[in-house]
């Protein structure tokens, strides 16, 4: 049966190498083609449960990470991203089962995916998965997303593969218009946003340096609580050698630490002492003083910390992975955290694949953002890779910098463009020596007095 050929197209599909992501838009020409023959028999049987069975084949490779999370988690993710398609294809059914002209039914096409992709991505848990696997878009065109929001991209990309679909139907000139227009308007829009890019660079900003620090530790908790020196060691090494390219900033991944880096943040103050530079280190502590345990559940934090000894600004998670929620503790509203050189964007731990949160840091004057993450138990998945992809979309939407952090890779400096500039290896370590231009001025202090972190830990600590 010609749908199961769809299958493999788009496993395929979600290989690590953007050139297979063009197998998925041939897969969806395949499938508008059916769905158009399909329109002139028994809809729901020659059509519309085939294609719910590929959906339900494709999304079982593609949440295979989520059986890390347990399988009714991985089985509830299927059944909630698997109808997508089916329901888009039933709307337009309903829609246009009565009109001829291919124009309506490509501009349908757009409407309909575009409405429920919106709708879609208002639930936090669908708000960064699902779709996006489908229609990462190469680098060379990711610029373009400056300029128009993912779901348009996405919604274009689809009505241009159903547009084909109609010409390979009707095998008509007049019919291989409209997919010509569609085409050609990427072109042209690909074309002008790496014009735009070129002229780029050209300002009057200072050049900053910054070290990112891969340390490639363990991930396992039971490997942390044995190695608690061994550990702080490493982080002593790391920030001397990252100090030797003389950065104006030192970054730490996400990484639980020993101890309690917030309410006791000696060692870290320690570590911007010998970088002799302003460090940034995220952790998850303790929501209450003292439980180790984590028995209270927890507060995911990117801190700064200056050399002259003092915390200058916190940063809180603004959301947390699904599923999480009951046992984090979430800020009420994304905050930009003011670094050495102007404010610079957290997007801790999940909160990268959450579009959202870099458009607040951006309208909020974030110049770089920064997103730290430890995906430690996807090792050995293609996940990690969607992570990188994520955040080329995160810095090509918002037209900024981003640097990329995770203990064991991938990190990475990607520019405002979406292009991958430094990346490290996998399971390495490494300490990528960035050079950012064209950054303005900025100050390391001046943090809110109103941030209630800051107030808590300014408050003298009780004696045990």
């Amino acid at each position: 049966m010609p749908f199961f050929l769809l299958v493999p197209i788009f496993w395929v599909g979600f290989s690590m190498n953007e050139l297979f992501f063009w197998l998925h838009w041939v897969g969806f020409v395949r499938l508008c083609f059916l769905y158009q023959v399909g329109r002139r028999g028994h809809f729901a049987k020659d059509f519309l449960w085939p294609c719910w069975g590929v959906f339900l084949a494709v999304y079982s490779v593609c949440f295979s990470w989520l059986l890390i999370r347990g399988l009714g988690t991985y089985v509830l993710a299927i059944l909630l991203f698997s109808p997508f398609f089916p329901l888009f294809f039933l709307l337009h059914h309903l829609f246009t089962s009565k009109v001829r002209s291919p124009l309506v039914k490509v501009a349908a096409a757009f409407g309909i995916f575009f409405v429920l992709e919106s709708l879609m991505s208002r639930i936090p848990a669908m708000e960064s998965i699902g779709l996006d696997f489908f229609f990462q878009p190469p680098a060379g065109v990711l610029c373009v997303l400056k300029f128009i929001h993912f779901e348009v991209w996405s919604s274009w990309v689809f009505a241009t593969c159903f547009a084909i679909s109609c010409w390979l139907h009707e095998k008509g000139i007049r019919s291989l218009v409209l997919p010509g227009a569609l085409v050609g308007g990427m072109v042209v829009l690909v074309m002008f946003a790496h014009v735009q890019n070129e002229s780029l660079g050209n300002g009057t900003g200072r050049t900053v340096k910054v070290a990112l620090v891969q340390h490639n530790l363990p991930y396992l908790e039971a490997w942390r609580v044995g190695h608690l020196e061994e550990i702080k060691q490493q982080y002593r090494e790391l920030a001397l050698k990252a100090s030797l390219g003389g950065p104006d900033l030192v970054i730490f991944p996400l990484y639980n630490l020993p101890g309690d880096v917030y309410r006791d943040p000696s060692f870290l103050l320690e570590l911007a002492g010998i970088a002799k530079c302003p460090i940034i280190a995220a952790s998850h502590v303790p929501i209450k003083a003292g439980d180790e345990l984590f028995d209270q559940g927890i507060l995911s934090l990117a801190l700064l910390y200056a050399p002259e000894g003092k915390m200058r600004d916190i940063y809180q998670a603004v959301e947390t992975p699904p599923f999480y929620s009951h046992y984090a503790k979430k800020a009420k509203k994304h905050r930009v955290i003011r670094g050495p050189f102007g404010k610079l964007g957290v997007l801790l731990c999940y909160e990268d694949m959450v579009p959202r949160l870099a458009r607040d840091a951006a309208r909020n004057g974030a110049k770089v953002l920064v997103a730290l993450s430890n995906p430690g138990l996807f090792a050995q998945m293609a996940i990690i890779y969607y992570e990188l992809l994520q955040d080329q979309i995160r810095a090509a939407e918002n037209n900024l910098p981003l640097l990329r952090l995770s203990p064991n890779g991938y990190s990475a400096w990607i520019d405002r463009t979406g292009k991958i500039v430094q990346k490290a290896k996998l399971n390495t370590e490494e300490i990528l020596q960035v050079e950012l231009s064209d950054i303005g001025p900025g100050e390391i202090g001046g943090e809110d007095p109103k941030n209630p972190l800051l107030e808590e830990i300014e408050r003298p600590m009780p004696q045990s």
